[in-house]
């Protein structure tokens, strides 16, 4: 019974991180920060370790906490465009 409680525990957190990620996606923001956010608020839930796959169609969140492990994924189905200002 405690084996499924952590388990779903894990899934919540693994699915909190891939939301988190993709609406950030989806509003433009940089490779760089989207990383940094989801790692960083993975190390916030008490998470050993966060993987984190970025493309242009989607994102793969995986959690690890102990030998407990989790795979998340959400489509990007229109990625948002950062704009980039450059000076001469």
């Amino acid at each position: 019974m405690n084996q499924t409680i952590i388990t779903s525990d894990i899934s919540l957190k693994a699915k909190l991180l891939c939301t988190l990620g993709w609406r950030m996606a989806l509003c433009g923001a940089e490779t760089r920060l989207i990383i940094q956010s989801v790692r960083q608020m993975g190390v916030d839930l008490g998470l050993s370790e966060v993987d984190l796959g970025l493309s242009r169609t989607g994102l793969v969140v995986k959690v690890h906490s102990g030998t407990e492990y989790c795979v998340e994924f959400k489509e990007i189905s229109a990625f948002g465009i950062t704009c980039l200002l450059l000076l001469n």
